[in-house]
């Protein structure tokens, strides 16, 4: 039987209901242990309509008292290098919601955390081949890529 791998969502605004679809989509290879939001309505109402069993309004006194397998990252963009590290640290991996961090200088952080841990962090990047932005990543080609084409 293959593991079940203990995950916990960080913020519980506008996105969670997709990170709450993704997980339900892989069935019993993940489960929602707990939540996170320094809203305590929002994240009681969150835990109850999804039935998650534990609701924090501390990052840090979730990662001590239920130390997950997963961290799912969804809070402001100011907080996601500092969440990364912090989860690593603690044993979990991390998928974060974009942008992962606002500096190279975070970015060589998230990085020496991975290598100091064995633990990786990954960024959503769900619009990187819609159609939309394959287009306009063709019609913003220099003028010499074009006249390679004829």
């Amino acid at each position: 039987m293959s593991k079940t791998y203990r995950a916990v969502l960080v913020g519980t605004g506008s996105i969670c209901d997709a990170h709450l679809r993704a997980v339900e989509t892989v069935n019993e290879r993940v489960e929602l242990v707990a939540a996170v939001d320094i809203d305590p309505e929002r994240v009681k109402v969150f835990c109850e309509r999804a039935k998650v069993p534990r609701a924090f309004t501390d990052f840090d006194q979730m990662l001590a008292e239920v130390t997950p397998d997963l961290v799912l990252i969804a809070t402001p963009p100011s907080s996601h290098a500092e969440m990364s590290i912090k989860a690593m640290e603690k044993g979990a991996w991390v998928l974060c919601e974009k942008p992962l961090c606002g500096s190279l200088a975070e970015l060589d952080q998230i990085r020496a955390a991975e290598q100091r841990t064995g633990c990786y962090t990954g960024c959503v990047f769900q619009m990187r081949f819609a159609s939309s932005n394959l287009h306009l990543k063709r019609v913003s080609r220099p003028a010499a890529s074009w006249a390679s084409r004829w």
